[in-house]
């Protein structure tokens, strides 16, 4: 019995290890939508950003800004991490928006990976490596002061607040 039960830890295990790095069966689903688009595609993100009503940091996550765009300045970080992930045939990562350097209080700002206009480069290991394409082609760097223009996103009960940037500008 004992033995029965470490065999199926163990394949428990590797099937949370699977999911976890993102396996996929190899059964055929048969849909009508389009084919996604290559992972890694360029994005076009230098197209003229839709303009943003200029907000103050601290009333940026305030309920009324929810699906608005809007202009925040404020200082690029990790924060505890950047978080980067697939989001409909592009990559993304969230890193922190903070209206001061020091500031524990963020809001997530997701910018486009890439090496175009308003897109962030691949994540390097350090912070000063960081380098983000502002929307007039200057590389931004994470310590410097920057305006981000985009979509908020706020939920009903307040306690997440993020902004999808369309447009980064230093400052």
């Amino acid at each position: 019995m004992r033995n029965h039960r470490n065999h199926l830890v163990a394949i428990f295990a590797c099937c949370v290890f699977a999911a976890a790095c993102g396996s996929k069966p190899n059964v055929p689903v048969e849909t009508n939508a389009p084919a996604p688009a290559k992972t890694g595609a360029s994005v076009k993100t230098d197209a003229p950003a839709k303009p943003g009503v200029p907000v103050e940091f601290s009333k940026a996550c305030n309920a009324e800004n929810n699906n608005k765009t809007v202009e925040i300045s404020g200082y690029l970080g990790r924060g505890d991490g950047v978080s980067c992930g697939e989001m409909g045939g592009y990559s993304e990562c969230l890193y922190r928006l903070n209206e001061n350097p020091t500031d524990k209080k963020s809001i997530k700002v997701g910018i486009v990976q890439g090496d175009s206009a308003n897109q962030a480069e691949k994540l390097p290991i350090a912070d000063k490596d960081i380098k983000i394409h502002a929307g007039d082609g200057s590389i931004i760097n994470i310590a410097d002061k920057v305006k981000l223009t985009g979509e908020m996103s706020i939920s009903s009960d307040g306690t997440y607040c993020s902004m999808k940037v369309t447009k980064v500008q230093k400052q």
